[in-house]
């Protein structure tokens, strides 16, 4: 776990790691979708994201999902709704469901 650490110009990568009161400034956080990550009460000043690996697949996926037909098209949607929904908690957590 990580409490209370100021990370700059750091490249995080997110997946299996746990943040508490962490400051991060122009970090590029990665996420992999290889494992589940915990970010509470974390500052995020000037970073970026990006998504490699099963996170990037995922993406590419909805990707041709989107374009392959109405049906397909109304499935990619319906996550995008989901995604705006808002998140009920101030702590984020992203993790496997089993849904």
């Amino acid at each position: 776990m990580n409490i209370n650490n100021h990370y700059i110009d750091h490249t995080i990568i997110l997946d299996g790691n746990e943040f508490r009161n962490c400051i991060f400034t122009n970090c590029e956080m990665q996420f992999l979708a290889a494992a589940p990550f915990v970010l509470v009460d974390c500052v995020l000043q000037g970073c970026t994201w990006s998504l490699k690996d099963g996170a990037r697949a995922t993406l590419e996926v909805l990707r041709i999902l989107y374009n392959a037909s109405p049906e397909e098209k109304k499935f990619v949607e319906e996550q995008i709704t989901w995604i705006r929904s808002p998140i009920e908690s101030a702590e984020f957590v992203a993790q496997e469901k089993g849904e």
